[in-house]
């Protein structure tokens, strides 16, 4: 498992895509060894994807970019199936036999018929090639777009469900994982509904996958902004919200700073590196500046992408000034020594250092027993791509931020907001970000103090919470204070952080604290880690002296379901929610909680070893 929507759009718009005669033995600038060049400044799809009986409309434009005339003979497009490696021929269309265009001139083919989809036809990925003959005779074939045929049970973007229990808000994520994850539960904090991890492909597995269409990236925003305004109101005021990648311990900063999350990246499943190529192609074309991740990870069959936000785009600013926010949190690990950081860059005409639109790195996790063989079996054409020779290390593929997001994210926010605050949270180790999940939430415990019973100590308890378990409001309101942790990590590294790290910041908003008489919740599921991880945790905590142990049905997996009963964590917390302090109260207890400000966040920072806050404006 890694480290830490609205529905698809009918019509694609033009996606840009310089495409060059001689791609594979031209010349380094895109010339071939005649001179001459073409340039495919328009070539889309009517839509990214098409179930059986659906007819694949496409639209090409092609323009002479160079200073002389030419001519190209038998010009075809070409329909293959790139989810495979044998890239078959499906069909074929002959667009002309002979075109002589002379400088600047444009030829257009609109909506053309590319393929009818068989009932049998694979659910896969298929690429449109345009095959044609130069002046001397060469044969060149470019790759030009991609759409997906797809069934009603296939996702082609992350979904958010709402629904309601007893009047508790209930939000269900199909489809993404860590990012598209702290969406979720940052409604679920802002709300005080409830929410499951998410729907698993299988039991004990991970997410359904998300497969790719050009403008995945566009849709997931859209998606994202969608979703707030439908589950919290459009005209609801956020004083501050994050930017940020689906750290962990990022739902218990929403619930401190009362703050959605805008993530700045999400993640798709695909089977090849063009699929990754259309969707920045279209993107960085559109106005969604961006570059790529793409590997593997076991939790899921397909080899996976995240997709990075080099700039905000206009919804992320539009709801910025839509919701009247007047502080942003930039957050994210800056470190490229831990998590999953060892990459190699694929080679594009022009070489450059740094993190630039439309780049894709290839992630070596070592999560198999070799990297190499497994990437090649679930990326189909890895091997049709030049990567550079050395590794080299960037920002976790999964957690991690780059200074060229903060750069251009706070110059954005700067100069098209009233945001007064744009403040930067980055720690080179991710564990810190970790630590700032608890101490943040024992900050905001104790500027709440009031809300809890009169003359005690409110925290009542530790729950241990796996990657991605969490239910902020409903453990605060016990008494809980969270301590995240990663699967595969000993259980005595992770009380040691407590111990070490953590206590000395506790102590020093509620002195006095017996920790040996609180209670230990050892938060568990069949999903993330099961008996297994939580046994170990129950041992460990009993052999430090650690005494009183709340344990769950570790058999269960982390999702609403009600049809089963109420058996998984969030069924439960609902229904204990609804029996023991009605949704009303719940709801109101939240209501009245007082955020945690950016000003009282800086001063948390400074006591947190690792963590470095800047204010930027």
């Amino acid at each position: 498992m890694i480290n830490e929507i609205k529905y698809l759009k009918t019509l694609l718009i033009p996606v840009i895509i310089a495409l060059m005669i001689g791609c594979s033995g031209g010349k380094k600038d895109g010339t071939s060894d005649t001179g001459q060049r073409i340039k495919f400044k328009k070539c889309e799809t009517n839509k990214g994807s098409y179930q059986a009986g659906e007819v694949v409309l496409g639209s090409i434009e092609i323009t002479n970019v160079t200073s002389k005339a030419f001519t190209i003979n038998n010009l075809k497009v070409v329909v293959k199936n790139i989810s495979k490696d044998d890239e078959a021929v499906l069909n074929q269309i002959s667009l002309a036999e002979t075109i002589r265009l002379e400088p600047g001139e444009a030829q257009v083919y609109q909506e053309i018929p590319l393929w009818t989809i068989p009932v049998d036809a694979a659910k896969d990925a298929f690429g449109v090639f345009l095959n044609q003959t130069a002046s001397d005779g060469t044969q060149k074939e470019d790759y030009c777009t991609f759409f997906r045929v797809v069934d009603d049970r296939m996702l082609t973007g992350f979904k958010i469900g709402i629904d309601n229990y007893k009047g508790l808000d209930v939000f269900t994520l199909d489809g993404g994982m860590s990012a598209e994850y702290v969406v979720e539960k940052s409604a679920e904090c802002l709300a005080g509904g409830i929410s499951h991890s998410w729907d698993v492909n299988a039991p004990g597995s991970g997410p359904n996958h998300v497969y790719g269409t050009p403008h995945f990236l566009e849709n997931s925003i859209n998606q994202t902004v969608d979703f707030y305004n439908e589950a919290l109101g459009n005209e609801a005021v956020f004083e501050t919200v994050i930017v940020s990648p689906g750290i962990p311990s990022v739902p218990y900063i929403s619930n401190a700073l009362k703050a959605p999350v805008l993530p700045l990246h999400f993640l798709v499943s695909v089977n090849a590196v063009k699929e990754v190529q259309s969707i920045l192609d279209y993107s960085n074309a559109n106005g969604y500046k961006s570059y790529s991740t793409l590997s593997h990870d076991p939790s899921v069959p397909y080899a996976v992408a995240w997709i990075k936000l080099l700039d905000l785009p206009r919804q992320y600013i539009n709801f910025m000034k839509q919701h009247k926010v007047k502080n942003v949190v930039i957050l994210g690990a800056t470190g490229t020594e831990g998590g999953e950081t060892k990459a190699k860059k694929i080679v594009t005409g022009t070489s450059s250092n740094g993190y630039q639109a439309n780049d894709i790195f290839i992630m070596y996790p070592g999560t198999s027993s070799d990297d190499i063989v497994t990437l090649n079996e679930k990326i189909v054409d890895l091997k049709q791509f030049r990567q550079m020779e050395q590794f080299i290390r960037i920002a976790d593929w999964e957690s991690g931020i780059v200074s060229e997001q903060i750069e251009n994210f706070s110059s954005r926010i700067k100069a098209e907001t009233q945001v007064l605050k744009t403040a930067v949270v980055t720690a080179d180790d991710l564990v810190d970000l970790y630590n700032l999940g608890t101490c943040i939430t024992v900050a905001c415990m104790h500027k709440n103090r009031d809300a809890y019973a009169t003359g005690e100590n409110p925290i009542k308890g530790v729950v241990f919470n796996p990657y991605l378990i969490s239910h902020p409001v409903y453990e605060m309101k016990k008494g809980y204070i969270p301590v995240v942790y990663w699967q595969l990590i000993p259980p005595v590294w992770t009380l040691s952080r407590l111990e070490k790290d953590m206590r000395p910041i506790i102590d020093s908003y509620f002195p006095g604290t017996e920790y040996k008489a609180l209670n230990y919740w050892v938060n568990s599921s069949n999903n993330f880690g099961g008996f297994h991880s939580a046994e170990n945790y129950r041992k460990a905590l009993i052999e430090r002296g650690y005494q009183s142990i709340r344990k769950n049905d570790y058999t269960n997996d982390e999702v609403w379901n009600l049809s089963d009963g109420m058996q998984s964590i969030s069924e439960l917390v609902a229904k204990e929610i609804s029996d023991s302090f009605t949704v009303e109260s719940f709801q109101k207890w939240n209501r009245d909680l007082k955020p945690v400000s950016v000003d009282e966040l800086e001063k948390l920072v400074d006591q947190i070893e690792g963590i470095s806050i800047t204010v930027k404006n």
